[in-house]
Parts: C-alpha cells; sequence; structure tokens
C-alpha cells in the first residue's frame, strides 16, 4: 500500500512540476466540468419499452431568476459558490478541486521558498548560490500558481455570472421561433 500512494503521489506532483502538464490538467477539468454535465445530462438509461408510443411534450420547468451579479460576487468570494447558487452542483465541484489544487501547489511552492531563503542566508560559497537558484526557482513557480489562482476565481466568476444569465435561456428561446416558407421568414412569438 506503501509503495502504491509513494508512487500515485509521485506522478501527482510530476502533473505540477510540469507547467505544460499543468495547464493541460486545468483546462481538461474546466472543459469537462462545464461541458460534460450542462442542462442535457441526464443520468437515466430509457429502454425502448419505456418509452411511450406517442411522444409527450417536457413539462414546462421555469426557474426563478437568479442574480448574475451574486453569482459572481459568491464565485469571486468562495470558489464554486456561484455554481452551487445557480444550481450547477457538478459545475461547483469540479470547480472547488481546481482551486483546491491550484492553492495545495502555491502552498507547497511557498514552503519551500521560505525554506531555500533559510538555507541561503545560513551558508556561503557553492552551496550558497545552489540555495539562492533553488529559492528563485521555487518563488518563480508559486509566483505562476498565484496567477493560476487569480486566473480560475476570475474564470469561476464569470462563468457563475454567464450562467446566471441564462439561468431560463429553454423556456425563453421557445417563445420566439423562424419558419423558414415559399422563400419567406415568418417570425413567431408566443407570450
Amino acid at each position: 500500500m506503501k509503495n502504491i500512494l509513494s508512487t500515485c503521489s509521485r506522478h501527482f506532483l510530476f502533473l505540477f512540476k510540469n507547467r505544460y502538464a499543468t495547464v493541460g490538467v486545468l483546462f481538461l477539468l474546466f472543459f469537462f466540468t462545464v461541458n460534460l454535465f450542462g442542462d442535457d445530462f441526464d443520468p437515466f438509461i430509457i429502454d425502448e419499452g419505456d418509452i411511450p408510443s406517442t411522444p409527450t411534450p417536457p413539462p414546462y420547468t421555469f426557474s426563478l431568476p437568479k442574480s448574475p451579479l451574486k453569482a459572481g460576487l459568491l464565485s469571486a468570494l468562495l470558489p464554486g459558490a456561484g455554481q452551487f447558487y445557480n444550481e450547477k452542483y457538478f459545475k461547483a465541484t469540479g470547480i472547488v478541486a481546481i482551486h483546491a489544487a491550484l492553492v495545495g501547489m502555491t502552498f507547497y511552492y511557498d514552503s519551500k521558498v521560505d525554506e531555500y531563503r533559510r538555507k541561503r542566508n545560513y551558508s556561503e560559497g557553492p552551496v550558497s548560490d545552489y540555495y539562492d537558484y533553488m529559492y528563485r526557482d521555487y518563488f518563480d513557480k508559486r509566483q505562476s500558481y498565484l496567477y493560476w489562482v487569480g486566473a480560475s476565481v476570475f474564470l469561476s466568476s464569470m462563468e457563475a455570472f454567464v450562467d446566471a444569465h441564462l439561468i431560463n435561456f429553454n423556456e425563453k428561446k421557445n417563445e420566439i421561433r423562424l419558419k423558414f416558407e415559399d422563400q419567406k421568414v415568418i417570425v413567431t412569438v408566443t407570450f
């Protein structure tokens, strides 16, 4: 069991030591949390025998309007809170996981910066130069992760803001219809 944990932790740390791997993992997490679990997500599988012979119209569901400003501010203050407010629980979970990973790596690199700063200050000669190099390397990595944290906070708050605007998009989309008949465009509006 100990070997499995050390192997998993070694692969996990590789992802965050390699900048391109980190960007790829973050992109995939954002992509899957935003697109995989959208409004069309239906976890239930229907047999063909359960499908009625005559199609029944879907029930008209109308969600209460959400405040986009409130959703954006909630997501900026607490990662995933704006998505939770918009009732997008899978997105909220993914965003919390992304923020936790980024903040965790930021704290890890911050501890390394402090460690090598102390070692650099209490050593002399070539050893001091090595510690200075390591200090600068971990400092750059920490700063990079701080930028990623800021970018992910901004993106998650913008996603919550836009999602609150589009909460009743399907119902509003059904109000206006375009028909193309005999080289005419007919617009029908229902109230």
